[in-house]
Formats: structure tokens, sequence, C-alpha cells
């Protein structure tokens, strides 16, 4: 009799075979599928594994007979088969998981905790911006950690983000989007410095938030310090083209670049140079969560 272990594994194990081939978009290699969904019920392994595997295998089995053979998988189905293979590879995952976080939880009880808290001079009341992001749950931690008292803050639509959930956090606040609604965001902000006393804005947010927070920090109370650089500089080195300038005047080694705006700026950038296989990457500007996936070449 095969252990829980052991059979979770191997449908761990073929699950990650199935998204590899199919990242690759090689069709005909519907075997996999075959693989999964017979070793799987020939052994019986209770109802869970099998929706898995048969889930996985259905998956497989439409996109092969869809597409003609040998032909490679267009984006759109990629994109689908990889989005369902990484949640079939989560379920087969959470065994492991919940045993990893039962035995850490066990050790903490047994053991105590593995960090002592800090007993600082004068405790801060310190605000991590960005609760999303697994930074902002390392700078929660180690800001607690150090005996100050932890204030996380998200904006919608990550309401129930896993940072406010922390032993350290002590409230969790829900912000507008700065870029849409900048005031009502400011306001917020200004609303929780005022009933928490906050001393400490520590933003570990998205980059296109980063140039809020740095203008932010001329409009709070003096009291109140932001972990980031000013207006000025902040927005330098966010825009990559005025980045690489200031590397150029600082006299640093950095790639050729140019600012286009237009056609006629790019035709004026290509000028005259020779055509020896050199390509440049198109990127925009200032950070972008979408184009940023869609990389193109000159």
């Amino acid at each position: 009799t095969r252990s829980v272990t052991s059979q979770w594994i191997v449908v761990l194990v073929v699950a990650a075979a199935a998204a590899v081939a199919m990242s690759e978009g090689v069709v005909q290699k519907v075997s996999i599928a075959a693989v999964y969904a017979t070793g799987v019920q020939s052994a019986s392994w209770g109802w869970f594994p099998f929706v898995v595997a048969a889930t996985a295998t259905a998956a497989l089995a439409i996109a092969a007979s869809i597409l003609p053979k040998g032909e490679k998988v267009p984006s759109v189905w990629s994109a689908r088969v990889r989005s369902l293979s990484a949640i079939l590879l989560l379920w087969a995952s959470a065994p492991l998981l919940l045993s990893w976080a039962a035995a850490a939880w066990l050790r903490h009880r047994i053991l105590g905790p593995s960090f002592t808290k800090g007993a600082p001079k004068k405790q801060l009341k310190v605000l991590v911006t960005g609760g999303k992001m697994s930074k902002a749950s390392a700078v929660a931690r180690a800001v607690g950690r150090d005996g100050h008292k932890v204030f996380t803050a998200e904006i919608l639509p990550y309401r129930y983000c896993h940072t406010r959930y922390c032993t350290y956090v002590s409230k969790h606040y829900v912000l507008p989007r700065p870029m849409v609604q900048p005031e009502e965001w400011e306001a917020a902000i200004q609303a929780i410095i005022e009933e928490q006393g906050i001393d400490l804005i520590i933003p570990c947010t998205a980059p296109v938030e980063s140039s809020a927070y740095a203008h932010l920090r001329e409009r709070l109370p003096k009291h109140v310090r932001v972990f980031a650089f000013d207006g000025e500089i902040s927005d330098e080195l966010d825009n990559k083209f005025t980045f690489n300038q200031a590397l150029v005047k600082a006299g640093l080694s950095c790639p050729e670049t140019g600012n286009m705006e237009s056609l006629e700026d790019a035709l004026e950038f290509f000028e005259g140079k020779p055509l020896d296989g050199k390509k440049f990457i198109v990127k925009p500007a200032v950070y972008d969560p979408k184009a940023r996936t869609e990389i193109l070449f000159l």
C-alpha cells in the first residue's frame, strides 16, 4: 500500500511534467495525460487526486484534439493550459504545505519563538504599505520583532491580503488607488496618521505607486518620516531614460538608451547606425504592468 505522501509526490511530479510539456507547446505528447490518468486510477488513491488527474487529462486532451498534430500551441491556449497547470500544482502541493505549516506551528508551541522580541528605547508606530507584497510581510515581521507597533495598508481590491494576518500587525487598512483617486488616497493616509499617531511610513508598494509616496512626504506632519527618496529624485530614478542619463553623468557604464515619443524620434535614433545585428529593447519609460510583458526588439 502506497503512503499518502508518496501518492501526492507522484501527482505533483506528473503535474509538473505535464506543465513543462505544454509550456513547450508540444501538443502531441498526450501520453503524459494517459500516464497521469492511468497511474492514479490503477492505484485507487481516493477521490481528490483522481479529480486533479481527471481535470489535467481533460485539459490536455481537449488541447490536443483541437490543434493539428505537431502544431505549436497558440499563445491563448498556451496561457490557459499554463494557468490550469499552475492551479493543479497548487492543489497537489496542498498536503505538503499544510504539513509544513503544522510542523512550524508545533515547533513554535514546543520550542518557543525563533526570534527574541526587541525592546527599543522608543517604540515607533510604523505603517507598512503594499500589503499584498511578500516584501511587506518581511518588513512587517522585522519591524514587529524589533519591538515596534505595526500597521499595514493596501489598495483595493486586495482587501484580504496575507500581510493583514501577520502576528505583528495591529490593524490593516484598505486604501483607494493613488493613481486613480489621488485626493481620496492622501486623505486616507492622513487619517491613518492622525488616528494611530504614525511615526514612520515604509512603502512596499508596486513601482507605479512609489512616486506617490515620494511626493507625499512633503505634505505630512513634520514628525512623520517616509522611508523613500524625495519626489524629484524618485521621478528621475523611476523613468528609465532619465535614470540612464543619471548613470551617464556619473560616468558609469550603461546600455545605449534613447527617448522615443514619436516615429520621428525612432527614425532619428536609428539613423546612421550600422546594420551589425545589434538589437534594442523597446520598453515604456515608466512602469507599466501590462506593457512590461510585451517586450519588443528593434
